[in-house]
């Protein structure tokens, strides 16, 4: 009811001016609103047909759950062209009356410097913008920005450590973590702010209001959800799913069922409370011999050990195996790096065998896409180049 308000009193203001009038007469509020590309990390990007309900519904249901309020200082960190500089950034300052101060190109001095001149209070990012600017302030010398209060970020792999060193670092009084795709307009789960740290660093939180959230099998013939605790395929339905992708029947067929639930290509589970638990993507999986092995489960093991700052592992062609995993780990002193032997044997010690990695190296940091996630198309290359398989 609210977006329909909100479309009437659009309507009203136009009056002056009767081409807009025109046009917002023939409009809906389930109308298509835009074309929202999806990140293509791992592929050709989509067009993602978003609707002018879902887009507002589903930014009001987080800006709920986060906390983002009026007199907010928001600095955008993704592009306007993603959807969480779109619909997480730009209009969901529009809805809380909070001020948004987009970002060009992300730079972690850059930001350091204006949320201690703005005095900035809320912040959103992957994890891997939070480690480079946790690592500059720490470079700096200069005392950490006192006025964030809220943070919001969200991955598959968020290190426990981390989440405790920017609750330490810079003070916050939440921290939130959540699961979306663009295809269901950026949000789907979200921690809550009273969660304890433990809940946040190892779920994605509860579906955010309007949305469902379930885990099936995703080779059953009819999907059915699963019980707690047992991995599967995330599927999400609710007033912010897309209505299909631009001009490709078949990749909408492909992803949506007839009963508007949407396979998202993301493998997870639910606990009894319904706290969602990122595993991978499918398309990241690694095949080793056989067996399926989710990169960020050897991500969240490498993590939490103290000499690793941040690690990613991709998977790489083996001989033997056909594939092997491969992790690239930033130490947390470059100068001294931790024992390669002793985090296979970490990781060896907590997981299966074959889940260990078969090669491990260390860098003094990760790629970046420009959202910024980690770019694992590059560090897949990368491990090819230095195996000699590229």
């Amino acid at each position: 009811a609210d977006d329909v308000d909100a479309l009437t009193q659009t309507r009203a203001s136009a009056t002056a001016m009767p081409e807009v009038e025109r046009r917002l007469a023939a409009l809906s509020p389930d109308d298509v609103s835009h074309v929202q590309l999806t990140a293509g990390t791992t592929g050709r990007p989509k067009g993602a047909l978003l609707t002018h309900r879902g887009m507002v519904a589903t930014t009001r249901e987080w800006v709920g759950v986060v906390g983002l309020r009026p007199g907010d200082g928001y600095p955008i960190v993704n592009p306007c062209s993603h959807i969480g500089g779109h619909k997480t950034g730009l209009l969901a300052c529009m809805i809380a009356g909070a001020t948004a101060y987009p970002i060009p190109r992300f730079d972690p001095e850059q930001l350091r410097s204006m949320l201690e001149r703005e005095r900035l209070t809320f912040l959103q990012g992957p994890p891997a913008m939070f480690q480079a600017l946790l690592d500059r302030i720490d470079e700096s010398g200069s005392p950490a920005p006192a006025s964030v209060r809220v943070a919001v970020t969200g991955s598959a792999n968020i290190p426990p450590t981390l989440i405790v060193r920017m609750r330490e670092t810079l003070g916050l009084q939440a921290v939130h973590a959540g699961y979306g795709l663009t295809e269901a307009t950026g949000v789907c789960t979200m921690t809550r702010g009273d969660d304890p740290v433990d809940l946040v660093t190892r779920t994605s939180g509860r579906a955010i209001p309007g949305v469902e959230v379930r885990v099936v099998d995703p080779d059953a013939p009819t999907p059915v959800a699963l019980p707690p605790d047992t991995d599967g395929e995330i599927q999400v339905r609710g007033v912010g799913v897309m209505r299909g992708y631009l001009d490709d029947p078949d990749a909408t067929a492909a992803v949506m069922r007839p009963d508007r639930w949407l396979a998202t290509g993301d493998i997870g589970t639910l606990d009894p409370d319904g706290n969602l638990a990122i595993r991978d993507r499918l398309t990241d999986m690694v095949i080793v011999g056989g067996f399926n092995v989710y990169p960020a489960e050897i991500e969240r093991v490498l993590g939490e050990h103290p000499e690793v700052a941040q690690c990613a592992v991709v998977g790489v062609p083996d001989a033997d195996k056909g594939e092997a995993p491969a992790a690239f780990v930033v130490p947390a002193d470059l100068q001294a790096p931790p024992d390669a032997a002793a985090l296979i044997e970490l990781v060896h010690a907590r997981l299966a065998s074959y889940k260990q990695p078969r090669h491990l190296w260390f860098v003094d940091a990760l790629p970046l896409t420009p959202v910024p996630k980690v770019d694992k198309v590059a560090l897949a290359a990368d491990a090819r180049a230095r195996l000699g398989l590229a």
